[in-house]
């Protein structure tokens, strides 16, 4: 179970890096700093996926919650966003060295 937490963290962060990487593009082509929303960067990609979600998400929680949370994470830079996801589920894949080993802390 921790090596699929592992590969997700992994893989949330190349994502990561990926947008993070267009942001800096756009940003040096722009001349002003550029963020692309997590949004705008998934309804580019995947409109019907984005679409499907989020009419499920509305179904499904309630109204105060998919307005301000939901909201508020597509809201926000998506290499933000999949840094976080990324730290999150390396955090769950985590084994401490003491732990692994068999040796008690004390």
């Amino acid at each position: 179970m921790r090596f699929l937490f592992k590969l997700a963290s992994f893989l949330a962060l190349i994502v990561a890096i990926l947008a993070a990487s267009v942001d800096d593009i756009q940003s040096v082509a722009a001349s002003e700093p550029t963020l692309t929303s997590l949004q705008a960067g998934w309804s580019t990609l995947s409109p019907a996926s984005f679409q499907a979600t989020a009419q499920t998400l509305e179904q499904s929680l309630p109204s105060f919650l998919y307005d301000t949370v939901f909201a508020w994470i597509l809201s926000q830079p998506a290499f933000a966003v999949f840094a976080m996801v990324a730290l999150l589920f390396w955090v769950f894949g985590y084994q401490s060295r003491s732990r692994s080993r068999g040796l008690a802390l004390s």
